[in-house]
């Protein structure tokens, strides 16, 4: 009966899914790329791929340059084992594995839903029947095979996701903002390119690209021995081929830029680390009804909090006040 009419809380089937998925990667020959970009598939992670895969996201540190050719690569490396007898994706968790962890967790005693942290529990629980799960047998090889290690990969990915919906639950920043600056900075970059002065949209005089913006933001991108200049033109030429795929549509820098807008999203937020643990801190003791021990801007802010994740990204009160507790102990102990 809980198994029907339990709560799912965000994010527990997606963990179970992402692990599996994991489980049936392979490591690519690197050999075969050339030089240059061979390095990089060497060092790609299952996590890595996974993420290539699906939203064609390149690692951190790499240059503009070397993610553009990265994503030219993707089915390349997609293909590479079709045929091999071990081809990826063959070995692995089953579906039915994970449709048993799934409804174990759904009957654990700890939660009041189908949570997230119940789920990892299952799956650890599963890690330990080596003897019952051929795929767990398997060799490993770097990260690929490393079951419990993918598991540990996992769990870090699930508190990246939950830090965001966290953060952007609390209300300190409005995600337009994060758009806006970029907004200006392509601004002002495209006409430095083209080596023009832009209109001041106050005093509406000419004006020279404001370097110290371009700065500002570059300092968050820049990669190794990168230039700006070499940054800024790749900016700027990663809108023009955007405008070519679709020349009837205007650019839409949310869509073309989403990592670098992440990462001025996740700079804001490190810069305010002890303000974010307090906020978290006095959530828990709003959801565990002790509100009158807090100021009234402190519980009016973890009602809307409370608020926020129910309608944005389908928490509950429970499964809210469990992932808050998570993640303090995880990430802001």
């Amino acid at each position: 009966e809980r198994t029907v009419g339990c709560h799912v809380a965000p994010h527990a089937l997606n963990v179970a899914a992402r692990w599996a998925v994991l489980t049936r990667m392979r490591r690519n020959d690197h050999e075969l790329y050339g030089e240059e970009i061979g390095k990089i598939v060497d060092q790609l992670g299952p996590m890595d791929k996974l993420r290539l895969y699906d939203t064609g996201t390149t690692p951190e540190g790499l240059s503009t340059r070397l993610a553009r050719e990265l994503r030219h690569i993707i089915a390349d490396l997609h293909k590479e084992t079709l045929g091999y007898p071990n081809y990826e994706g063959r070995f692995g968790a089953s579906a039915r594995e994970i449709t048993t962890v799934l409804l174990n967790a759904a009957h654990h005693e700890e939660y009041d839903c189908l949570n997230p942290l119940a789920v990892f529990d299952e799956l650890e629980k599963l890690l330990e029947s080596t003897s019952v799960y051929e795929f767990l047998q398997q060799e490993k090889n770097g990260e690929y095979h490393d079951h419990p290690g993918l598991l540990n990969q996992v769990r870090e990915h699930y508190l990246d996701v939950v830090d965001r919906e966290i953060r952007e639950s609390m209300g300190l920043a409005a995600e337009a903002q994060y758009l806006e600056l970029f907004s200006r900075y392509v601004l002002h970059i495209n006409h430095w390119v083209k080596r023009e002065k832009l209109i001041d949209p106050i005093s509406q005089k000419p004006i020279d690209p404001d370097k110290n913006l371009m700065d500002e933001v570059e300092k968050h991108f820049l990669k190794g021995d990168e230039k700006a200049e070499d940054f800024r033109r790749s900016i700027i030429g990663a809108i023009g081929a955007r405008a070519l795929e679709k020349p009837d549509e205007k650019p839409v820098y949310a869509e073309i830029f989403k990592s670098h807008i992440s990462q001025l999203r996740e700079a804001f937020y490190a810069s305010r680390r002890d303000e974010l643990r307090t906020i978290n801190e006095n959530f828990l003791r709003f959801s565990a009804g002790e509100a009158d021990s807090l100021e009234p801007e402190d519980q009016e802010r973890s009602k809307s909090m409370l608020d926020n994740l129910a309608e944005r990204y389908g928490y509950c009160k429970h499964c809210a006040r469990d992932t808050v507790g998570y993640l303090l102990n995880n990430r802001y102990s």
